[in-house]
């Protein structure tokens, strides 16, 4: 792997008491050292770059070239359509469940599920604080299981969007 050093420096106009103007630049340091090639795209690219390169195009014909193309823009639709849909649809139904947790506070309920209701210490207290956290723990968690249901339904359905395209292409 490489590891990249960059020289940072910058000019300035410093201004005196006297209000006259002294350019300068400011002292150059050396970045801290970052590295180059972690990752699988980083390197998927790299790889496909390197056969783009000048030196290369002498021997690379336009058959080979558009293959190359081909396979890297298929990789990049691939990792784009799978890896980061998962990562911004589990972000949003994240964000959704936290959402419905502020109105249903299901942890909260149930961690309270013995506690007496408003604080009525007495046999009623007792009993209606339990029968009405346990329906509302019970009514929150239909909730959240058809929600996480139907999510799941959507994604998978979203996944299955460029299989039936090409199910549909080579089937007409």
């Amino acid at each position: 792997m490489k590891e990249l050093k960059f020289w940072v420096c910058s000019s300035v106009v410093e201004r005196c008491p006297d209000k006259t103007e002294v350019e300068g630049s400011i002292p150059s340091t050396p970045t801290s050292k970052f590295r180059i090639g972690f990752g699988r795209r980083v390197r998927l690219r790299s790889k496909v770059r390197s056969l783009l390169r000048p030196q290369h195009k002498k021997f690379m014909t336009l058959i080979p070239y558009l293959f190359i193309h081909l396979l890297y823009r298929l990789i990049e639709f691939l990792r784009h359509w799978y890896f980061n849909s998962f990562k911004i649809y589990s972000h949003f139904i994240i964000s959704l469940l936290e959402k419905f947790d502020r109105r249903f506070a299901f942890k909260i309920t149930f961690r309270n599920l013995s506690q007496p209701l408003y604080q009525d210490r007495s046999l009623i207290g007792y009993a209606l604080g339990f029968s009405f956290r346990t329906a509302r723990l019970i009514i929150g968690g239909i909730i959240y299981i058809i929600m996480l249901l139907v999510a799941i339904f959507f994604y998978l359905a979203w996944l299955a969007v460029p299989i039936y395209i090409i199910f549909k292409i080579l089937y007409r």
